[in-house]
């Protein structure tokens, strides 16, 4: 993991308003009623789309739950988890690391107003906090009451919010799951763990902080390559039921390899089905260029306009080289003075993109003789002169100083590009 920016995704559940009332009894009951709604019998939380509507009374929880939280390390689990991950990310990596908090709401109009809370807390103990109702903070169909919402829909925009905050870049990213919905928690940590992702969580009332380090897990790129056609017809959704589907393209009733990846809708007369919200992330992770970068390079450490231009170099590379290189030997014998622009160690080369002017430093890992594995060692921005004579030694010195790093492909993360 990184040790520079740490992102902490923390799921905002309700926790906040029951701990108010254990402490101060009925006082927000009367205000905390207009958030549910009545609907055939049953009560249902109101959707975050009725917040304007209900400001009066949100307004009223605020003026008691606010000067109540402050200060207060167990007012709620979601502050209780993020101070003993900063005490355990500080510990390791020490006084300077920084964390970054992203708060993520449920579409219910009381998770939005916790999570404004939450924020607001967080930015007075000096810990940066994201949340607003304007972006993709509010997990839109992310509810209780509507499970083919939920799954479908809810999930999808989960792990799409995930990958706005992640920026194509998973190394530095951490899942704190002690808050929010317990439904969510199976599909983030199979996200966690093809993505190498560490995920914390308090346990139970404890007030235990238990961890789960990032597994060896990967995609199985066979199964995909296998089905894809079939994967690219369950992307655009298809009329048939899973069961169907097998016995229309010979798979085995038994066989559920692919089973997590689809999501099936039936009714009285037909069957849908679709790619499941972990389909979805797979097949787009599937479909996305092979690249890597190193979990503690430059790029990690790069702003937010520096990895925009790092990943349009990169791109291009990765494009260049799949155009020219149908196989391993086509890349041996190469001659292209920007992609081979200078050689670094045994394996290792400089790639000159001018637009900007940046040189990317990497190596190809061949999975077999016809696909590739890009992965980026290093970057050097060319800003002057004397910058375009010193690349080849600082690449030299750093291949020199960090070999075993960079053969140890644990040392790794995907960089999902923006193309």
């Amino acid at each position: 993991m990184s040790q520079s920016m740490l992102k902490i995704i923390t799921p905002v559940g309700t926790s906040l308003f029951e701990n108010y009332r254990k402490h101060e009894g009925s006082v927000i009951d009367a205000a905390l009623k207009y958030l549910k709604e009545q609907k055939g019998g049953e009560e249902y939380d109101l959707p975050a789309c009725r917040y304007p509507s209900v400001k009066d009374y949100l307004d009223r929880i605020v003026r008691k739950v606010k000067p109540w939280m402050a200060g207060r390390d167990n007012a709620s689990a979601e502050i209780t988890s993020v101070l003993k991950i900063q005490k355990e990310i500080k510990g390791r990596y020490g006084e300077e690391a920084e964390l970054e908090v992203y708060l993520l709401a449920s579409d219910t109009v009381s998770s939005v107003l916790a999570a404004e809370l939450l924020a607001a807390e967080f930015q007075q103990r000096s810990i940066k906090a994201y949340f607003t109702r304007e972006q993709h903070y509010v997990i839109e169909h992310l509810q209780v009451h509507n499970g083919v919402a939920f799954q479908k829909e809810g999930l999808s925009n989960l792990i799409s919010a995930v990958e706005k905050i992640a920026g194509g870049y998973y190394g530095n990213l951490i899942f704190n799951i002690t808050g929010g919905y317990k439904a969510t928690i199976p599909y983030l940590s199979i996200f966690a763990q093809v993505s190498s992702i560490p995920i914390y969580y308090i346990f139970e009332d404890e007030e235990t902080l238990l961890s789960i380090p990032p597994a060896p897990v990967g995609l199985n790129w066979e199964l995909f390559e296998r089905y894809s056609n079939l994967l690219e017809k369950v992307a655009k959704g298809i009329d048939m039921s899973i069961p169907e589907i097998k016995k229309s393209y010979g798979i085995p009733y038994e066989n559920t390899d692919l089973d997590m990846l689809f999501f099936e809708i039936r009714d009285e007369h037909k069957s849908h089905t679709s790619l499941s919200p972990l389909g979805e992330f797979f097949w787009k992770k599937y479909r996305a260029p092979l690249v890597y970068v190193l979990k503690q390079g430059g790029y990690s450490r790069a702003s937010i306009d520096e990895k925009r231009s790092l990943e349009k170099a990169v791109n291009d590379l990765f494009t260049r080289l799949r155009q020219l290189c149908s196989k391993k030997s086509d890349f041996d014998f190469l001659k292209d003075e920007d992609i081979k622009h200078v050689k670094i160690g045994r394996d290792c080369w400089v790639f000159k993109f001018t637009a900007p002017q940046v040189r990317v430093l990497y190596r190809l890992n061949w999975v077999d003789e016809t696909r590739f594995a890009l992965m980026i060692l290093d970057h050097y921005f060319i800003l002057s002169k004397a910058d375009d004579k010193q690349y080849g030694e600082r690449f030299q010195s750093f291949y020199k100083a960090n070999q075993a790093v960079l053969e140890d492909k644990g040392n790794y993360v995907p960089l999902m590009l923006r193309i």
